[in-house]
């Protein structure tokens, strides 16, 4: 890399220490130790210890930042260092638990330490002395998380159900994904990591693990166990930056989770969220459902109106729901949106079930805007409660596909 060098040099104190240099292409760099040709290591056992290490500044700026990674897109992020002090040795102690609350995977570590010059120009340290040191009183609850999510995955066959068209009248395909193969398309998707709620006192940690393909399918996990702070796990992904279309119809073929307090999702927000927020956004909720009501699905929009928060429908009214004691969870079903300049149309398996229509009025302008793809499991939260005794984990959301189309012209 051409913006960054290290090698081993002689310290008068230290004796042999690896120097790392950044050029001054003012380009960002960081220096990876790896764990090594076997790959990555399980950790768990250092929970609630730390990760100690010496820096000392010789030239350039003393602000150092450190991470560490767990299989990308699994990491701890970017962790910013007290300023180190030039020309003297400064000793670092990180807690482990701070990291894992950040997003770490304990149990597949592959870097030991990622560490670099947060200005990265000219700037020239040397590193000595990296160890991670164990709680000698142990790990605590961080040793006792669950096998990785998939592990063992048996594909609970949900009943075929309905297929949607592979074409319509009007309408090309413009983006898609059948989610085959082993890994997740990181070109078109980003994996969140967070346990900030969601805005809805959500009680689960999104993690990047927790969403994998199997057998042409995405699952979204979500798991009943400790991690960061928080008593679940799950996994949100978006296409944000990635995919972001305006008009159109969407088909996402999937079975849903079940379970009192369990919250999937198939949605849409406005691609300027980042600079006006929500609802100025607007949300496009394709579908919704309530683990204990497995039976009814909704759509919903969300904007802002007149300076107020407004939706349609009302929470909890309308939807979808199935008759003869079927569910969205023993079978696969096709959900739809059908958007257009002047109009939101849901579907369920191919039926209309809900309009709205967006007229000129300015309030609604975000719908005539372009949109990113959602896709989550919740845990707990302001609509659908906490999961109780009757609530079982895990709990998978499959997604067999979703399709983009827009009007091709013809």
């Amino acid at each position: 890399c051409p913006n960054i060098n290290w090698k081993l040099v002689s310290d008068s104190e230290r004796g042999v220490v690896l120097e790392v240099s950044h050029s001054g292409a003012g380009k960002l760099a960081g220096l990876y130790l790896k764990t090594g040709p076997a790959g990555p290591v399980d950790l768990s056992a250092y929970g609630r210890g730390t990760l100690e290490f010496d820096v000392k500044v010789t030239s350039g700026d003393p602000s150092i930042k450190m991470k560490v990674d767990c299989v990308y897109p699994c990491t701890s992020g970017d962790f910013v260092l007290a300023d180190a002090s030039p020309d003297v040795w400064v000793s670092y102690v990180v807690e482990v638990d701070d990291l894992v609350a950040k997003g770490l995977e304990l149990r597949s570590i592959d870097t030991g330490i990622v560490i670099w010059a947060a200005e990265f120009t000219n700037t020239v340290f040397q590193l000595d002395n990296v160890r991670w040191r164990a709680n000698v009183e142990g790990p605590g609850d961080t040793a006792n998380q669950l096998d990785p999510p998939g592990t063992g995955w048996v594909n609970p066959n949900p009943i075929a159900g309905f297929e949607a068209p592979v074409s319509y009248p009007g309408y090309s395909l413009a983006w898609s994904d059948e989610f085959i193969g082993d890994v997740l398309n990181t070109e078109d998707w980003n994996l969140e990591v967070n346990g900030d709620g969601g805005g809805n006192n959500e009680l689960q940690f999104y993690r990047a693990e927790n969403a994998y393909l199997r057998e042409g399918l995405l699952i979204i996990e979500a798991r009943e166990e400790s991690f960061a702070g928080r008593n679940y796990t799950s996994a949100r992904l978006t296409t944000q930056d990635k995919f972001e279309f305006t008009y159109g119809r969407i088909d996402i073929r999937a079975a849903m989770p079940t379970g009192q307090g369990v919250w999937p999702a198939l949605w849409m927000l406005g691609a300027n969220f980042p600079e006006v927020g929500w609802p100025q956004s607007g949300e496009i909720d394709i579908v919704e459902l309530l683990g204990q009501e497995d039976d009814r699905v909704y759509g919903t929009v969300h904007w802002q109106n007149e300076g107020n928060k407004a939706q349609y429908p009302n929470t909890g009214s309308g939807g979808k729901k199935l008759s003869g004691g079927e569910n969205y969870h023993a079978q696969y079903h096709v959900f739809s949106l059908v958007w257009q300049e002047t109009q939101l149309e849901w579907f369920v398996d191919g039926v209309s079930y809900l309009k709205f229509e967006i007229t000129d009025n300015a309030n609604l302008a975000a719908f005539r805007k372009a949109f990113f793809l959602i896709f989550n499991v919740a845990v707990g939260g302001n609509w659908p409660g906490s999961p109780d005794q009757s609530t079982r984990f895990p709990q998978t959301m499959l997604v067999d596909y979703v399709r983009v189309y827009q009007a091709s012209g013809d």
